[in-house]
Formats: C-alpha cells, sequence, structure tokens
C-alpha cells in the first residue's frame, strides 16, 4: 500500500487503535519503510495530545486515548508537555488592552507581514547581502588560510629529512670517516643476534637438559651441535619433536667434526616446552641418538 492513501484520520485512527487488522498490517509495514509516513505520524501523536490537553476530543475519543495512546514513556512525556502548555496559557492573566493598542498591534502585524512583496524583497536583499559578506570573507582569508596551511606542512618536512641529508652531505669532511668507524658495531651485532648456539650432549638425561630463551616472533635461528662420534660415510637427518610425541621439523643434519653434528632451527617454530632431537641414519631409518633441551 503507497503512502499516499493514509490520510489524517486514518493515522488519527490507527493512534486510537481503531484501524481494522487489515488495515492495520498495512499501515505497520508502511511505518516501517517510509520515513514521511513516520514523521507524520509524530506530528500526528504530538497533536492528538494537545487536543486530549486541551479538551478538543469526545468522551469516545478521549477513553480511547485513556486505553490505547498513552502507552509509552515517550507518549506520557508529550502529554505532560500539553498539559504544562494548556495550564500555562490557561492560567495566564493578561491585561486588558484597549481598542486603539489593539489597532496599533494589528497594523504592526500587517506592516511585518511576509506576504507583502515589498518586505519579500527586503528579506531577499538582506539574505544575499549576508551570503555575499560571507563569500567575500572567505576570498578575503584563503590566501592567509593557505599560507598557515603551507608553513605547518612545510614546517614538518624538515624534521624527517634533517638527519639523512646532514649525513650524505655533511660540512665537516671528518664526520664521514667517524661514521664509517662506527658503522661496524650495528653489523657485528646483527650478525652476533641472528643465531642461537646450543651444544647438546648425547644421552643427557631430561631433567639437566640445557635452556635457550625464546620470545614470541623471534626471527633467529637456533644452531644446535650435537656430540656423536660419527662415520661421516653415514647421512644422518635430525628431527625435533615435543615431549608429547608430535613433530616440529625434520631435516638433514650436517658433519661440523667427526665429533660433531649440526642441525639449524628457526626459533620461531619453537615455544615454550620441552623437546628433543632423535638423529637418525638415514638410509636405515633408525635410532642413532637422543638429545633433550628446553625452551623458556
Amino acid at each position: 500500500m503507497n503512502r499516499h492513501e493514509f490520510s489524517d484520520l486514518t493515522i488519527r485512527r490507527f493512534l486510537l487503535a481503531q484501524l481494522e487488522p487489515e488495515m492495520q498490517s498495512a499501515f505497520e509495514e508502511s511505518l516501517f519503510v517510509d520515513e514521511k509516513l513516520e514523521r507524520c505520524v509524530q506530528f500526528s501523536e504530538y497533536e492528538l495530545a494537545d487536543d486530549y490537553a486541551f479538551g478538543r476530543l469526545n468522551a469516545s475519543e478521549r477513553l480511547l486515548f485513556e486505553k490505547n495512546f498513552v502507552v509509552s514513556t515517550a507518549r506520557k512525556k508529550q502529554l505532560i508537555v500539553s498539559g504544562a502548555l494548556r495550564e500555562r496559557l490557561g492560567s495566564a492573566t493578561l491585561p486588558r488592552t484597549s481598542d486603539s493598542q489593539i489597532l496599533f498591534a494589528e497594523r504592526l502585524l500587517s506592516a511585518f507581514n511576509l506576504k507583502r512583496r515589498a518586505w519579500k524583497i527586503a528579506f531577499v536583499s538582506t539574505l544575499f547581502l549576508t551570503l555575499a559578506g560571507t563569500a567575500w570573507l572567505v576570498i578575503k582569508k584563503e590566501p592567509q588560510i593557505k599560507e598557515a596551511i603551507t608553513k605547518r606542512v612545510i614546517g614538518r618536512q624538515p624534521a624527517a629529512q634533517k638527519t639523512p641529508v646532514e649525513m650524505n652531505h655533511p660540512t665537516n669532511p671528518s664526520t664521514p670517516q667517524h661514521e664509517n668507524i662506527a658503522s661496524p658495531p650495528p653489523q657485528h651485532e646483527q650478525s652476533a643476534s641472528s643465531s642461537i648456539n646450543l651444544t647438546l650432549t648425547r644421552d643427557l638425561a631430561r631433567e639437566k637438559a640445557p635452556s635457550i630463551v625464546i620470545r614470541e616472533g623471534d626471527q633467529r635461528v637456533v644452531h644446535f651441535q650435537l656430540t656423536f662420534k660419527n662415520d661421516q660415510s653415514t647421512q644422518y637427518r635430525a628431527e625435533v619433536v615435543t615431549t608429547e610425541g608430535k613433530s616440529v621439523i625434520t631435516g638433514v643434519a650436517r658433519f661440523a667434526s667427526p665429533d660433531a653434528i649440526n642441525f639449524d632451527v628457526p626459533a620461531k617454530l619453537l615455544s615454550q616446552g620441552e623437546y628433543q632431537i632423535k638423529l637418525l641414519d638415514t638410509r636405515s631409518n633408525s635410532l642413532v641418538a637422543i638429545y633433550y633441551f628446553r625452551v623458556q
């Protein structure tokens, strides 16, 4: 049903719960999707509350109003406001006005009636001058606004470029020499922190297993050195396993010396807990040795 089919009388009957069930359903559906109808209903609520407060409803309408309309806190507040307005207007005692005063007031209202052509022209002219003055002020102040914004943006740029400019174009020739001499320490620190070295002894008891500290997101590599008198003609592979038997990583172990085998593991794969490294013979897949370690 189109929203234009609901008249003011239909809206009023809806507020008083006088609509038939079919019409009630159609009205509620339209009210749910039609914003204009919703505003009309809100306006009718205020009007109906005023009619009740000022005694403009008949006996049956008053009963319906009290039974079906005043059902929410918002509508009760509307009725309170309407009642207060009625009391204010009804209790106001105005002094008696003479005929000459009434005539003067009527002439004054007639003189300022915007329906008259002269006052329409004057109002439009005043509005135009106000808009023109505002536009002129904006245009006049625009260069100052642009200059303030430019200074603020340019003032921030040197702070971000100050360090590289001084490093690339120094005024003192000794500066690059000093910086070149000081630059190796960061590289040394980076290389030193790129790996964690841990030596593990074969068949060491789990209670005596060494531990390493790894934080979340650690990008280093754990370099395990497994002590083992090996036959370098045999190929070995290592597997890191948790205490629950879950495999973490498996890879080829490298010969470091006749008494040691190296195996590297990314630190990010190791979380807090206990682990064991199984050293296996690649050909026979038989277990050669077991090593234990902890991660804190």
